[in-house]
């Protein structure tokens, strides 16, 4: 008969080959999880308090296995008050399962693999010890494969949970947070609408509608993805869903609900899709290739494999609206409607100026020059 729990690495949250003292990722410490009485339980050390070995939570998870037949457990035993109660550790895992509802799935999965792959070396520490030099040790111990941006981002997330035991009273202050190192991200650009035309050729037809829908409508491939027919009323579109890691979520990125008027193309694409269906919860575009709606990854990965540009769907649609928008002249203030936008600071992330645009200034600015030197030379 098997013993009950599961032996897990601390890194790497893989079940542990029990004939192999380090984990495949190298790592060496291990936790046991188990699931009693209708409570997930994770104990990270023995009844001294040392962290556990393969070893130790081997006879750790005999004794407890024995001990449940016997119905003589006491969780409370593996779980030592002094060492357990603000280790890092526990408060990080607590604030993962509070912030499971609050959080997309994205970024709760994202947080989650921080803190298997890259948070242990602060798993055993007791928050209120936790200084600048803890945090600074394990920022430059990091894998210089990492891109700044990444780091960033994990540091993002540490701050988010101490801001959080701050709230609960676990903390007094947040700890000072490590120098970031700056972001290596290429800069977004966007497609001018000749070159739009020439990639949506060479997107294979059944699925060309969808894309050009996103072109029009400049919405975010996620949420496009989302639209159901329920959402169409008179020439406009209610944005109120989206996808996260290909799950949908019955809100938008800014959690708020917005209507979007139509261009004539995009309004025709939606009514071709929808024809004759009065269904209100089917999606209004439907992947040929599944017979279902639309997942967004699977419009990132058609993008990358037929198109011929650098630039990535979201900058290739989204993007270029706003920028082909604000080079026809068209008002901030429409634009920022059109691209559903609350702050109109964010607006102007989405304005790229063209190459053309900017080699018809440079050429207009040498005619100005040449005139100019004409009055001179009279």
């Amino acid at each position: 008969m098997s013993l009950r729990g599961t032996i897990t690495c601390q890194r790497c949250g893989k079940k542990r080959n029990l004939l192999s003292k380090l984990c495949s990722c190298g790592y060496d410490n291990v936790f046991l999880k188990l699931d009693y009485k209708g409570q997930r339980y994770r104990f990270f050390y023995d009844k001294e308090g040392r962290s556990f070995t393969i070893t130790t939570a081997m006879s750790a998870q005999v004794q407890i296995d024995s001990a449940i037949r016997q119905h003589t457990f006491d969780p409370s035993e593996w779980m030592p008050a002094n060492t357990n109660e603000r280790r890092f550790s526990v408060l990080f895992e607590k604030f993962l399962d509070q912030k499971e509802k609050k959080l997309h799935p994205g970024t709760l999965h994202v947080y989650n693999v921080y803190y298997r792959l890259h948070f242990p070396p602060l798993h055993d520490t007791d928050v209120r010890d936790i200084r600048l030099k803890h945090l600074q040790g394990w920022y430059d111990a990091l894998p210089r494969k990492l891109s700044s941006k990444y780091r960033k981002n994990m540091t993002d997330c540490l701050r988010a949970f101490f801001n959080w035991l701050v709230r609960w009273g676990d903390l007094k202050e947040c700890p000072i947070l490590p120098d970031i190192d700056s972001p290596d991200s290429i800069p977004r650009s966007a497609l001018e609408a000749d070159i739009q035309i020439e990639q949506l050729k060479l997107i294979p037809e059944p699925y060309r509608n969808f894309i050009e829908f996103l072109m029009e409508a400049g919405l975010r491939p996620a949420e496009g993805c989302a639209l159901k027919i329920g959402d169409y009323q008179r020439g406009r579109l209610l944005v109120q869903r989206t996808y996260s890691r290909n799950v949908l979520i019955e809100t938008t990125k800014g959690k708020n609900k917005t209507w979007r008027t139509l261009s004539s193309r995009a309004l025709e694409l939606v009514m071709q899709s929808i024809g004759n269906d009065i269904n209100s919860e089917r999606f209004i575009f439907i992947n040929p290739a599944t017979n279902r709606g639309y997942l967004p990854e699977f419009c990132r990965k058609l993008w990358r494999k037929y198109t011929t540009v650098p630039e990535d769907l979201y900058s290739s649609t989204r993007h270029s609206l706003g920028t082909q928008l604000a080079e026809s002249g068209v008002p901030k203030k429409y634009i920022q409607e059109i691209l559903g936008h609350k702050d109109g600071r964010s607006t102007d992330v989405y304005m790229h100026p063209s190459d053309s645009r900017k080699k018809e200034y440079l050429d207009n600015r040498n005619k100005v020059v040449d005139i100019r030197k004409k009055q001179i030379d009279r």
